[in-house]
């Protein structure tokens, strides 16, 4: 991405089983609880960019539930924009022209972002069960924190929010 931003950092997320989860049976979408309110808060201090390596249908889907007024993200990519490592496609988040030091990636697959692994948050799976997942909103307070407290290195906040990141994000 050649422009740049004038936000500090970068987010970058990913969609299906992390923003929402689309079901291939019924062709329908269901939001994670506090979709809106999360994107909506980390809106003025973040770059915010999607990022799915799913099939086309499935990313347009997603997008379409969540950008209708197309508020929030500043770019989408798309499986085209995914690389082939090891049979595995993955998101290389150095291919996006930020500083690797002001950007982060929320994916609840850790494959996807195996070649940039510390600039990275594992999200647990949404599989559409609303019912106790808080994950979004947990990562929110976390973010907020990485903003406020200004980290010249984001990978620096990672590794020091890591037990709330494993015990209230990732619920490893």
């Amino acid at each position: 991405i050649k422009t740049p931003s004038d936000k500090k950092y970068t987010l970058v997320l990913d969609l299906n089983k992390t923003l929402a989860f689309y079901n291939k049976f019924t062709k329908s979408v269901s939001l994670r609880n506090g979709l809106f309110s999360f994107l909506s808060m980390m809106k003025p201090y973040y770059e915010l960019i999607s990022f799915s390596c799913e099939p086309n249908e499935i990313t347009e889907s997603i997008i379409k539930d969540i950008e209708s007024q197309k508020i929030y993200f500043d770019y989408h990519l798309t499986r085209e924009h995914s690389i082939l490592y090891e049979n595995t496609l993955v998101k290389d988040i150095s291919l996006i022209g930020r500083d690797a030091s002001k950007l982060i990636i929320i994916d609840d697959d850790e494959n996807c972002f195996k070649l940039n692994t510390e600039n990275g948050i594992r999200i647990s799976e949404f599989v559409g069960n609303k019912e106790f997942d808080n994950a979004l909103f947990e990562l929110k307070k976390i973010l907020l924190l990485i903003y406020k407290k200004g980290y010249d290195d984001v990978r620096i906040a990672i590794k020091e929010f890591s037990n709330d990141i494993r015990n209230k994000v990732s619920f490893v």
